[in-house]
C-alpha cells in the first residue's frame, strides 16, 4: 500500500555480557557456524553446538537468546533453502525455550 507505515529495521538486543561464541555480526571464536552448512567450526557437529548453546544461553536473557537465534535461523533458511523449516526450528530456536 502507497503511504503506508514504513517499517523500522529489527534491531537484536546487545547480550548482557561477552560471549565467546558468536554473539553478533562480525563476531566469531572456536565455536562459531561455517556458513553455508551452519556446521561449527570447532567440532563439526550442527550450530548451534552444544558449547556455543552454553555460551550464548549465558551471554542472553530468554527473550533476548530467542530474538537472536531467529536471526540466525533466517540466515540458515537462506543459505540451506532445502532443509525442512521444522528442522530449522528445532536446531535454532526450541532449545531456546
Amino acid at each position: 500500500m502507497a503511504g503506508g507505515p514504513r517499517m523500522q529495521p529489527f534491531l537484536v538486543p546487545a547480550p548482557k555480557r561477552a560471549a565467546t561464541c558468536m554473539t553478533g555480526i562480525g563476531d566469531q571464536t572456536e565455536h562459531s557456524p561455517a556458513r553455508p552448512s551452519w556446521d561449527c567450526l570447532s567440532c563439526g557437529r550442527p550450530w548451534p553446538c552444544d558449547p556455543a548453546r552454553e555460551e550464548l544461553a549465558g551471554a542472553y536473557g530468554r527473550l533476548d537468546l530467542a530474538m537472536h537465534m531467529w536471526n540466525h535461523l533466517e540466515e540458515a533458511a537462506r543459505d540451506m533453502p532445502r532443509t525442512p523449516t521444522s528442522e530449522l526450528f528445532d536446531r535454532f530456536l526450541r532449545w531456546t525455550g
